[in-house]
């Protein structure tokens, strides 16, 4: 059951009702809300940029499923960067055409129940927190080809990726790794990453479907890769 659903005569809402809506990508800004009802199939992604109070609701679908492998139109299917007090809850993301959810640089970050249905693309990471901090990711369903999560940090400022909650969430990667820690990272200290009371639902057995030479398969629940000129501590499983 929805615990909230916004006033869509709301001036700061964004929302979309059931049905059909090829909406390219949302941009959300300082205090606004998107809202996907029960019954709406949302394709497109979506930007944050340098706001604060964002939230992301509803029981709808945002989908990628117009665009192949890195043909989005953005880079990620949702890019939230530099945005501080972050909520997203219920919302289904499906195929996913490169990363699926990535914050960078941000601060206090809520991610609660969200069913991430991918598997149709290459490189579909679930949820990247790069150089961000104070993170409850919490009671989702997370498929990917990729990593399920992977906790990088690559702001050009050196900020940390720290105090990660990762609980009661299920599992599934066909290709690759369930929590990743540190690749693609430069900065002083990624810590404080906990992640207890998941389960694994599927690991799959390593196949090199990309083409690229560093692939490495997978059959791992957990890899931590000191990469680049990142340092890390304490990581908790």
């Amino acid at each position: 059951p929805e615990t909230e659903v916004p006033d869509p005569d709301d001036p700061q809402v964004h929302y979309y009702g059931p049905g059909l809506h090829r909406a390219g990508v949302i941009e959300l800004h300082d205090g606004e809300t998107l809202y996907l009802a029960e019954g709406a199939v949302v394709e497109g992604g979506i930007s944050a940029r340098n706001a604060r109070n964002i939230r992301v609701l509803g029981r709808g679908i945002l989908c990628g499923d117009p665009w192949g492998w890195r043909a989005g139109p953005q880079a990620h299917m949702n890019m939230f960067n530099y945005v501080e007090n972050l909520y997203m809850e219920g919302i289904v993301l499906r195929c996913s055409w490169q990363w699926t959810l990535r914050t960078l640089g941000c601060k206090h970050v809520t991610i609660r129940n969200l069913k991430l249905c991918q598997g149709k693309n290459l490189n579909d990471d679930g949820i990247d927190p790069c150089s961000t901090s104070d993170v409850l990711i919490e009671d989702c369903f997370i498929r990917t080809h990729d990593d399920n999560i992977s906790v990088k940090a690559h702001c050009d400022d050196r900020r940390h990726s720290e105090r990660i909650e990762i609980r009661n969430c299920l599992h599934w990667s066909d290709l690759s790794r369930i929590l990743m820690v540190g690749p693609e990272s430069h900065a002083d200290r990624i810590g404080d990453i906990h992640m207890h009371d998941c389960e694994v639902l599927y690991l799959g057995a390593p196949v090199n479907k990309t083409g690229f030479g560093d692939w490495d398969g997978c059959e791992r629940f957990v890899c931590i890769e000191a990469a680049e000129d990142g340092g890390m501590e304490e990581s908790v499983i």
